[in-house]
């Protein structure tokens, strides 16, 4: 097996990898759709703002986390068809909002506050 298929059927275990919600790179197909490349993509974004210490508020992380819920969910009940890019940009925010929201969360705890 090549490293192509390999990554390929990798990414096929978080991904449904559907050609119309992918992208194409020299003819190739990119393992991961517009979606899980946007969550991806937020994902790293968020290790760079741990990296420089500067996450978003928790406010801020939670509302990342809405658009991508509102098109998603629209889309899942059939009363929107989203376009690759939307779900690209909802899946950035998504990306950085979900970790963004988890530390802000248990930063709220009051042991955890506690504990500083």
């Amino acid at each position: 097996m090549d490293w192509y298929a390999t990554i390929f059927k990798l990414c096929g275990a978080l991904c449904h990898q559907m050609p119309s919600r992918s992208f194409f790179v020299a003819g190739y197909q990119f393992p991961l759709c517009y979606r899980c490349t946007g969550l991806l993509l937020g994902t790293l974004a968020f290790l760079v703002m741990v990296y420089r210490n500067q996450l978003p508020a928790l406010r801020a992380a939670i509302f990342l986390l809405l658009p991508m819920l509102v098109d998603a969910g629209l889309q899942s009940l059939g009363w929107w068809e989203s376009v690759n890019g939307l779900r690209l940009v909802t899946g950035v925010g998504f990306g950085v909002g979900m970790p963004a929201a988890v530390v802000g969360l248990i930063k709220a705890v009051p042991w955890y506050a506690h504990k500083s």
